[in-house]
C-alpha cells in the first residue's frame, strides 16, 4: 500500500496496529495566538481505568477539518456545502491549527474516516449545535459529534449536559443511522437514571426528543418509504411509549388486543373490558393487522404498562407461538412489567418447562435489564446458582448471565458481585463479568458526577422549537 499510495502507511499504522485503544483529541484556544491546540491522548470508556493509565502512545491521525464558511464545496461528507476542508497528520502530541473566524463552526475528523474521539470546548460544540440545525454536517458527522459527546460524558472529560444540550438539536433528524447512534446513548443514560428520583423529568426530556419523527412516522407503513423508516419507525415508537407517551401506548394496547387475540379470550378481555375506545373497535379486530417490524414495540409497550391479565396473555401466547422468533419477541417483552411480583412470576417461568434451556436467559437478561427487576434478577441468579451452573458451565452461554449486570450504578452491588464469583467462580465468564464490573464502578462514578447537574437541567429543561 505504502508504495503504490507513496505515503508512509507503515508509519501511520504502527501504533494503531501494534498498542491497544483508540485516541481522543481535545480542543481549546490557545490564548490570544488565533490559534487552537489539539492535544491527544488514549481514550478511556472508564474514568477508573483512564487515572490508572500511564498510556503515552502517540498515534500518527490523518484528519480532515471542517471549517464553517460561505464558500461551497461538492463533497459528500457536507449536505449543504457551506464549508471548507483542510487535510493534516497529527504525528505528534499536541499541534496547533487556526481557529475559525468570527462566529465559524470547526469540525475535526470529517466524514469520522479516523477512528478518535474529539472533544471540543464548550463554546464549538455550541456553534456545532447550530450546525446540525441547520443541516449543514453529514449523517456521518452528525452522528460522530453525538456519539463522541455522550463518551466523553460518560469518561467524565466533558459533562454529561451538554450532551443533552447537543441531542435537543437532532429533534429534525431523518437519518436511521443517526437516530440508532442517539438511541443508544439515551438509553444508556435511562438505565443509568432510572431509579433516581428525578428520572420522570429525564422521560419528558425524551419524549421531546422523539415526539416531531414519531408524528411524522406514525404506525403506518408508507408505499414511497425506504427500508430504514420502516427500522426507525419501530426504534422511534419504542422509545415515545417508553418514556411514557400515553397516546403511543394507547395505540398498542389497541393493537394488541385487536389482533394479538382476535378470538377474544377471557384474559384479553378482561384487560380492556373498560377501555371504550378499545370495546368500539372489537367489531373491527380481523381487519386491524401489526406490522411485523412493530410486534415488538407493541408487546413490549404492554407489558410495561400492564398488569396480571397482560402477563397471563402473553405468557399464553409464549407457549403455544412455533415461530422462534416470535417467542423472542414475547420473551424480551416479559422482562418489561413494572410489578416486582409479575416480574418474579416471569423469573420462575424462564426455568420452566416452558423455555428451552438456550432461551432461558434471555428472559432473565431481560428482567434484569429492567430497573425494577435489578434486584429481583441477581437474587434469582444466586438462588439457583447450582441449576445455572449445571445448565450453562463450561460454555459461551454462561457469559450471558452475568452480561446484563452492568446496569447497576452502586459501588455496593459490584461488591457484591466480587464477593459472590469469588466463592463460586466462573472461569469462561472471567471478562464478562471483569466488564461488567468496570461498567458499575463507572455508572457510580457517573452519576457522583454529574447527578445534580443533571437534575437541576432537567428542572428547568424547555423543549427546543424545530
Amino acid at each position: 500500500m505504502e508504495e503504490v499510495s507513496g505515503k508512509p502507511v507503515g508509519q501511520i499504522m504502527k501504533n494503531w496496529t501494534s498498542q491497544p485503544g483508540h485516541p481522543v483529541i481535545s480542543v481549546k484556544r490557545k490564548g490570544e495566538s488565533g490559534k487552537l491546540e489539539l492535544t491527544q491522548s488514549r481514550f478511556f470508556s472508564s474514568p477508573i481505568s483512564r487515572r490508572e493509565s500511564k498510556d503515552n502512545t502517540v498515534w500518527n491521525i490523518p484528519i480532515t477539518v471542517i471549517l464553517g464558511s460561505s464558500a461551497k464545496q461538492n463533497d459528500s461528507r457536507i449536505d449543504s456545502g457551506q464549508a471548507r476542508m483542510t487535510d493534516l497528520l497529527m504525528d505528534k502530541r499536541t499541534i496547533t491549527i487556526p481557529q475559525p473566524k468570527g462566529d465559524d463552526w470547526i469540525k475535526l475528523n470529517a466524514g469520522e474516516a479516523s477512528f478518535v474521539r474529539v472533544d471540543y470546548p464548550q463554546e464549538y460544540l455550541k456553534r456545532l449545535e447550530q450546525a446540525v440545525k441547520d443541516g449543514e454536517l453529514s449523517a456521518v458527522d452528525r452522528l460522530g459529534l453525538i456519539r463522541d459527546s455522550f463518551s466523553l460524558a460518560e469518561s467524565g472529560q466533558s459533562p454529561t449536559i451538554l450532551s443533552l444540550e447537543l441531542a435537543q438539536n437532532y429533534a429534525g433528524e431523518e437519518d436511521y443511522t443517526v437516530w440508532a447512534e442517539l438511541t443508544g446513548k439515551l438509553l444508556q443514560l435511562d438505565s443509568l437514571l432510572a431509579l433516581e428520583p428525578f428520572y420522570p423529568d429525564f422521560r419528558r426530556y425524551g419524549i421531546s426528543i422523539y415526539k416531531d419523527i414519531a408524528r411524522k412516522l406514525g404506525w403506518k407503513t408508507k408505499k414511497s418509504e425506504k427500508h430504514t423508516d420502516s427500522l426507525l419507525r419501530g426504534m422511534v415508537l419504542n422509545m415515545m411509549g417508553g418514556f411514557g407517551d400515553e397516546e403511543t401506548i394507547k395505540m398498542a394496547q389497541e393493537l394488541f388486543f385487536l389482533q394479538c387475540h382476535p378470538g377474544g379470550s377471557e384474559a384479553t378481555d378482561r384487560i380492556y373490558k373498560e377501555k371504550d375506545s378499545i370495546a368500539s373497535l372489537q367489531n373491527d379486530r380481523n381487519s386491524v393487522k401489526i406490522n411485523p417490524d412493530l410486534k415488538g414495540v407493541v408487546y413490549n409497550l404492554v407489558a410495561e404498562n400492564g398488569g396480571e391479565a397482560e402477563l397471563d396473555a402473553l405468557l399464553r401466547m409464549y407457549k403455544e407461538e412455533e415461530n422462534q422468533q416470535e417467542k423472542d419477541r414475547i420473551g424480551r417483552a416479559l422482562g418489561k412489567f413494572q410489578n416486582k411480583t409479575l416480574l418474579s412470576k416471569v423469573l420462575e417461568f424462564s426455568i420452566s418447562e416452558n423455555v428451552r434451556y438456550q432461551n432461558s436467559l434471555q428472559i432473565i437478561a431481560s428482567v434484569w435489564s429492567n430497573p425494577v427487576g435489578r434486584y429481583l434478577a441477581w437474587e434469582f441468579v444466586k438462588k439457583n446458582w447450582q441449576m445455572l451452573k449445571e445448565r450453562y458451565a463450561g460454555g459461551h452461554y454462561f457469559t450471558k448471565v452475568f452480561g446484563p449486570a452492568g446496569s447497576f450504578t452502586k459501588k455496593e452491588d459490584a461488591k457484591d458481585i466480587e464477593k459472590f464469583v469469588k466463592i463460586n467462580p466462573v472461569p469462561e465468564a472471567k471478562r464478562t463479568i471483569a466488564q461488567a464490573l468496570e461498567q458499575i464502578y463507572s455508572n457510580a462514578e457517573w452519576l457522583k458526577r454529574d447527578k445534580e447537574k443533571i437534575k437541576k437541567f432537567l428542572e428547568r429543561f424547555e423543549p427546543k422549537k424545530v
